[in-house]
C-alpha cells in the first residue's frame, strides 16, 4: 500500500488495494488515519461505487500519476507561509512539573562578598567552576553575586538577520569577549516518547528546520513551537561558540558561550553534534576554511559519501511570525500546534486574514524586557538532535 503524491495537500488520496492491486481514490482523512504497513482493501472504501475489487480502476495509472504531478506543481507554486513561534521566558515542561529545590540540595559557595574584598563570585567561585549557578538568597555575595546569568537573563545584545543560503542567523550586536555567556537555549522540554513523535512528524511533513537540543536525562528541548532567539543559531564547521550545560535552580539548562572574541556584526555559530536521522547528510553552507561540506558525522565516518542531500533554497523565505504569550488566543494556539503536529488544522483563509497586515513580524520588533534581541527568524537546515555540552 502506498500514497502517490505524499506530502502534497490534496483533498483526495490514492490507496492501492492489497488484494487486487487496484488504486482507489479516498478522502484525505481516510489516508491520514492509516498506520504504516497496515493492509487496506477495496471494501474499506467509503465510496460504495468503488468498494468492490471487481470494479475497474477509476483512472489509469498514468492518469493518476499526472493528477498527482499537477497537484504537486500547483502546491509548489503557492507562496510559502511563515513559520509561527511563541517567545517564552523559560523552559516549558510538557510532561512534568519544574523541580523544586530543597534547601539541603542547594550548593552554597564560599566566595567572600565584595564588601570584604571579594569579586562577587568571579572565576574562582566553586559553583561557577562546576557549572552550577548560585541560588538567590543563599549566596554569601547576596545581590552582588555575578554567577546568576541564567536566572537574571544577562544576555548579550543579539540580532537575527538573513544569512544567505542558511536562511537566518544569530548575530552579535556588540563586541563580545571570549568565554562570555550569550543566551540560554530554551524551548519545550520533551520526554523521549514525544520527542520521537515530533521527529517522525517533522520527517513526514518535510520539515526543513529543526530545533532539537539534547539536554540529558532522557529529555530533549524542542524550540520549534516555543523558545527564544537562541533557536536561530546556525551550524559552522569552524564555530565561534559552544554550548554548556549548567545546573540552574535544580534543573539542567543549556547556555551558549563564546569560544573567542567576537566583533559586533559577526554571526554566532556552533558545531552541531547530533543524532542524524534521514537518508543523507545535509549539505553545509557555513563557508568556513574547515568546512566538511556536510552536516553530520565526522570526516572519517563519511569518507565514502559521494552524493550529499540537496537543501532547499531558503534565501528568500518569509520571516516567521513571533507571538508573545499574552497574544496567544485559541486561533494563535491552533497555528502553534500545527507546527508540531498536535492539530490537523491547516492555514485557511481565516488564519491568513488574521496575519495579513500584521506588524508584529520579527524583524520589526523592538527589544523587549529581557529579550536581548531585536529581531528573529528561522534557521536550521538539517534533520538533527543537537547534543549540548
Amino acid at each position: 500500500m502506498s500514497l502517490p503524491g505524499d506530502g502534497v495537500q490534496l483533498e483526495d488520496h490514492w490507496i492501492q488495494c492489497d488484494r487486487c492491486n487496484t488504486w482507489r481514490r479516498v478522502p484525505k482523512e481516510v489516508a491520514d488515519s492509516l498506520v504504516d504497513d497496515a493492509e487496506w482493501y477495496c471494501e474499506l472504501n467509503p465510496n460504495a461505487q468503488f468498494a468492490i475489487c471487481s470494479v475497474p480502476q477509476e483512472l489509469t495509472n498514468e492518469e493518476i500519476d499526472q493528477e498527482a504531478a499537477e497537484a504537486e506543481e500547483e502546491q509548489q507554486n503557492l507562496p510559502k507561509l511563515p513559520a509561527v513561534w511563541q517567545l517564552i521566558q523559560g523552559n516549558y515542561y510538557s510532561h512534568r512539573k519544574r523541580k523544586q529545590q530543597d534547601e539541603d540540595d542547594i550548593m552554597v559557595c564560599h566566595c567572600p562578598p565584595p564588601w570584604r574584598g571579594g569579586d562577587g563570585c568571579g572565576p574562582n567561585c566553586i559553583n561557577r567552576m562546576l557549572c552550577i549557578e548560585c541560588t538567590e538568597d543563599f549566596c554569601p555575595c547576596e545581590n552582588q553575586c555575578n554567577n546568576q546569568m541564567f536566572t537574571k537573563k544577562q544576555y548579550a545584545k543579539l540580532a537575527v538577520r538573513r544569512a544567505g543560503a542558511k536562511g537566518f542567523g544569530l548575530y552579535a550586536e556588540e563586541d563580545v569577549a571570549a568565554g562570555q555567556f550569550l543566551i540560554e537555549y530554551i524551548g519545550e522540554v520533551l520526554e523521549e516518547e514525544e520527542y520521537i513523535r515530533r521527529k517522525q512528524y517533522y520527517i513526514q511533513t518535510g520539515q526543513r528546520h529543526y530545533y532539537f537540543m539534547n539536554i540529558g536525562n532522557g529529555e530533549v528541548i524542542d524550540a520549534c513551537r516555543k523558545g527564544n532567539h537562541a533557536r536561530f543559531i546556525n551550524h559552522s564547521c569552524e564555530p565561534n561558540c559552544e554550548t554548556q550545560k549548567w545546573m540552574v535552580r535544580g534543573e539542567l539548562a543549556i547556555g551558549l558561550y563564546t569560544l573567542r572574541k567576537i566583533k559586533a556584526g559577526e554571526e554566532l555559530t556552533f558545531d552541531y553534534n547530533f543524532e542524524r536521522y534521514g537518508d543523507k547528510p545535509m549539505r553545509c553552507f557555513c563557508g568556513s576554511k574547515k568546512c566538511r561540506k556536510f552536516i553530520g558525522g565526522t570526516q572519517e565516518s563519511t569518507a565514502n559519501i559521494v552524493e550529499l542531500g540537496d537543501a532547499e533554497d531558503v534565501t528568500n523565505d518569509p520571516e516567521p511570525v513571533m507571538v508573545r504569550e499574552e497574544e496567544t488566543d485559541a486561533m494563535v494556539q491552533a497555528m502553534l500546534d500545527k507546527e508540531v503536529g498536535t492539530t490537523q488544522r491547516a492555514w485557511d483563509n481565516k488564519l491568513l486574514n488574521r496575519w495579513e497586515g500584521r506588524t508584529c513580524w520579527v524583524s520589526s520588533l523592538e527589544r523587549g524586557p529581557g529579550d536581548g534581541v531585536r529581531s528573529s527568524s528561522n534557521t536550521r537546515q538539517s534533520s538533527v538532535c543537537l547534543q549540548a555540552g
